[in-house]
């Protein structure tokens, strides 16, 4: 579904930047609030580092596979990823994604993130990410 490519460029950013890892995530699906034609199965992964830097990859919402990077900010059970995001109608898009930590068990953390609508002909979704501490 995610093109070896799009991994491979995703892993060799991580592995340029040096950071520490943080977290690495995995994208499960989406809730477009009953817009049609949309797919809510979105498998993907992503790494965050200590730094904030954040990247990642995934099937998107039209079927497509994407790729971002960017930086997350933290404050508590809030975090906000700001970045650029490609697989949509044009080469990348700038992307503002807030989430919300709402259960944490052993160490994994579940996400819900709010998509919001970018395109005229899109949807905003809310999104669901597992994280597991890399340390």
């Amino acid at each position: 579904m995610i093109p070896s490519k799009a991994l491979a460029a995703l892993a060799m950013g991580v592995a340029a930047m040096g950071a520490q890892a943080q977290a690495i995530g995995v994208h499960l699906g989406s809730y477009h609030g009953g817009a049609a034609g949309m797919n809510n199965v979105n498998p993907g992964v992503y790494y965050k580092a200590s730094s904030g830097f954040t990247a990642g990859a995934y099937y998107n919402s039209l079927r497509r596979p994407s790729a971002y990077m960017g930086y997350t900010h933290e404050w508590g059970a809030l975090a906000v990823t700001v970045g650029a995001i490609t697989g949509y109608n044009r080469a990348a898009l700038p992307m503002v994604v807030p989430s919300l930590r709402i259960v944490e068990f052993h160490q994994v953390t579940a996400r819900l993130a709010f998509v919001p609508k970018v395109r005229r002909d899109g949807a905003a979704a809310v999104h669901l990410m597992l994280e597991f501490p890399l340390r």
